[in-house]
């Protein structure tokens, strides 16, 4: 099961996302694949947005800045995931 872990307070955010979501084996798995393009997403933007700052750590990502409505995208991707594939996805917002 795929475990994304979501929070923010005003200009704070983090996200932890780990774990297989299990619905296929690895390398054709399509929850994985949605998964992971919401994380690249959001870790690309924060790259290349100026007054962002973002920290990696593993399977978290600390981030200081005005994120906005990339924040609110990022978070209803991985809640629309749980709510299509509740076996396969757990979000703690």
């Amino acid at each position: 099961m795929i475990h994304a872990r979501l929070n923010h307070c005003g200009n704070q955010y983090c996200a932890t996302v780990d774990g297989h979501s299990g619905y296929a084996p690895r390398g054709s798995d399509i929850v994985c694949a949605a998964a992971s393009m919401l994380w690249s997403s959001l870790i690309c933007y924060c790259e290349n947005t100026d007054s962002v700052k973002a920290d990696i750590d593993g399977n978290t990502l600390n981030i200081c800045g005005n994120l906005g409505s990339a924040w609110d995208m990022f978070t209803a991707g991985f809640i629309m995931l749980a709510l299509n594939y509740p076996q396969c996805v757990e979000v703690t917002v």
